[in-house]
């Protein structure tokens, strides 16, 4: 009897082992189909990250849009400007709205408000003059640094243009990097070479660096400028 019994224990053991084993298995099986599943689940979660317009958020941002055209047509920014908000809650990725936002900002000198909304509109679309724009609000906030990359950016996306020079230059100026600014100020006066607003700018700076001789030349082009002015208006004058 005791040697049945001992048989049929030796024979249980690793059945009894095997059955734990395979429940063992499909437990970590179960648990390796459950992260799985899960982890789909996230991704599908996480997946729509991006903002959607929906038809009728469309829809309202025009309506708002339009809204704040009519109002600002008859003098009312106050509700342009609520109406311009409206319109980007229903639709922040607008960008007319966007800049005619930023611009009203500038207008009523809520530098800090237009900030916000140009650096929006960056995001949207980097063009030079919102960089440009930027600059400007940077700077009346004394902003110099900021208002110095944002004008630097301007310039690389568009070269042409010589009054961000000059913009730029004053940014150096308010550095208390005079020598940067003359740079400037010349570049400006390379793309415009007759305007005397330029030359009046780079005229201050070089006595600002104690250049009396360059300053002096600057001073001879500008008068050089209003007596060619000067001639070509009496040239125009009826005889």
């Amino acid at each position: 009897m005791w040697t049945y019994l001992a048989i049929l224990i030796s024979i249980s053991i690793p059945i009894i082992v095997f059955l734990h084993k395979l429940h063992v298995y499909k437990v970590n099986q179960n648990k390796v189909v459950v992260e799985k599943t899960q982890e789909e689940e996230l991704k599908e979660y996480e997946a729509p990250q991006e903002t959607k317009v929906t038809i009728e958020q469309e829809n309202t941002s025009k309506m708002r849009y339009k809204k704040a055209v009519a109002a600002l047509d008859i003098g009312d920014e106050e509700e342009g400007i609520k109406q311009l908000i409206q319109a980007l809650a229903a639709n922040p990725t607008h960008i007319k709205t966007n800049d005619m936002l930023a611009m009203l900002y500038i207008k009523k000198q809520m530098y800090s408000a237009a900030s916000a909304v140009l650096k929006q509109l960056i995001n949207l679309e980097e063009k030079p003059e919102h960089y440009s724009h930027l600059g400007l609000v940077n700077y009346q906030q004394n902003l110099f640094e900021e208002a110095k990359s944002a004008y630097q950016k301007s310039i690389e996306l568009d070269p042409e243009r010589p009054q961000r020079y000059v913009s730029l230059a004053q940014v150096y100026r308010s550095l208390k990097q005079p020598y940067n600014a003359i740079i400037c100020a010349n570049k400006a006066l390379e793309i415009e070479e007759d305007n005397v607003n330029f030359l009046l700018l780079l005229t201050e700076l070089f006595n600002e660096v104690k250049d009396s001789k360059s300053a002096q030349k600057t001073i001879k082009r500008m008068k050089q400028l209003n007596e060619k002015s000067a001639t070509q208006q009496q040239d125009q004058e009826p005889v």
